[in-house]
């Protein structure tokens, strides 16, 4: 899915951000320590028009969020996560498939979610995008489930996000709350520059689609391991709105 990867993108670099270790992630530096390999496919031509965007689609995208109540414990209620194009292009170009960005028609970005303690923080988001064709999401999944996919967004993060460097990713099963959806979950670690030093952090993101709808959810955390049980909760939480969605 095109889109998780600006989604995981800026993520990344909202966490990275708070301890000043990277800058615009439309400024592309050259990522140092991943062990991933350079990938070659041939580049899919994208859409010659966008997408309008759609009043109807945009309430289908409302609903289908992250929201307080779907969590545990307390959060620290942080700005709507942006809808950034960054990063999509690159990584469609990387997987061979069209990018999906002219054909959205809506989207809907839950909070910044996040609990810290310490030097210890654990951020979580999801990004709603709704697009003017089943055939754009299905090419997006097709795209984000080759064995290209965990290389092409690990030398995305490292290329776009300066200090971001050892990005380790790969696919895993989806958690059993998504239920029968359509999608993929994208885990690993990366380590970011703290004040000088490199500090270990891990990311986790569950994609789901259902005909015209794509959702990612993206837990990212620093100095400290992924939450047991967060993920398969946001999970649970949202899957039932993707299905009940027209």
């Amino acid at each position: 899915m095109t889109n998780s990867s600006r989604n995981l993108l800026v993520s990344v670099c909202i966490l990275a951000l708070a301890t000043a270790a990277c800058s615009s992630p439309s400024t592309p530096s050259a990522g140092k320590g991943s062990k991933t390999t350079s990938t070659t496919t041939t580049a899919s031509s994208s859409s010659s028009t966008t997408a309008v965007p759609s009043a109807q689609d945009q309430v289908i995208a409302n609903k289908v969020v992250l929201r307080t109540s779907d969590l545990l414990g307390l959060w620290t209620v942080g700005p709507v996560d942006p809808n950034s194009t960054a990063g999509d292009a690159q990584v469609s170009r990387c997987l061979g498939i069209p990018d999906s960005d002219p054909d959205e028609t809506a989207y809907t970005g839950s909070p910044v979610f996040t609990q810290t303690s310490g030097a210890s923080s654990i951020q979580i988001t999801s990004q709603t995008s709704v697009y003017n064709s089943v055939t754009a999401v299905q090419g997006d999944l097709r795209g984000r489930l080759s064995p290209h996919a965990a290389t092409c967004v690990a030398q995305l993060l490292e290329a776009e996000l300066p200090g971001v460097s050892h990005v380790q990713l790969s696919l895993t099963p989806l958690p059993a709350t998504a239920g029968t959806l359509q999608g993929f979950r994208l885990k690993g670690s990366f380590q970011v520059v703290q004040s000088g030093k490199l500090v270990s952090s891990s990311v986790d993101e569950v994609a789901l689609a259902k005909d015209r709808v794509e959702v990612a959810i993206d837990i990212v955390t620093m100095n400290s391991p992924q939450p047991a049980g967060l993920m398969d909760r946001a999970t649970a939480a949202i899957a039932p709105r993707l299905e009940a969605a027209p």
